[in-house]
């Protein structure tokens, strides 16, 4: 691999990894009877399944490997193909528009979101969120990541807004 392709791969990852929005996992819990069998305290019977956002600033369409990148991107191809891919999404050039279109389903434009937050204000709290809609339905909710919708008020944090943890 050469040094442009090397750097952009490390840019990429690093990217991926400082930028992981949502994983909201299953909301059945599991304990560990005497006998070291898992077994599920959950009162559903019926597992939820695994969902996991992930994403990622300044990365280009085709710049995963199941998208045809000279780079390769195993772990990623691996959940693609076992998952959803969601290949016809449109993002703002600036990262707090684009988080707040995902986590709300509404043009962030109407809201007066057009750039970075400032850090007097934040997403608005009338507004609910994804995360929020995941823990009605039984789901513990996490998010990794920078956030960009809100800092200088504890209301707007994510762990105000329905995230268990940030």
């Amino acid at each position: 691999m050469n040094k442009l392709a090397m750097n952009k791969l490390n840019f990429l990852l690093l990217f991926a990894v400082t930028n992981f929005l949502v994983a909201c996992s299953d909301s059945a819990e599991t304990d560990m009877d005497q006998s070291g069998i898992h077994t599920d305290t959950h009162m559903n019977s019926v597992s939820q399944p695994n969902v996991v956002f992930i994403l990622v600033d300044d990365m280009g369409f085709d710049d995963v490997g199941y998208n045809g990148s000279e780079i390769a991107t195993p772990n990623l191809d691996q959940m693609a193909a076992a998952g959803m891919i969601l290949d016809r999404n449109y993002v703002y050039p600036i990262c707090s528009p684009t988080r707040a279109g995902l986590l709300t389903g509404h043009n962030p434009l109407h809201y007066g979101i057009d750039g970075p937050m400032s850090d007097d204000t934040g997403l608005p709290l009338d507004l609910k969120i994804m995360p929020q809609y995941f823990k009605d339905l039984g789901y513990k909710t996490h998010m990794v990541g920078k956030w960009h919708l809100g800092i200088g008020n504890t209301d707007y944090w994510p762990t105000s807004r329905g995230f268990d943890t940030h």
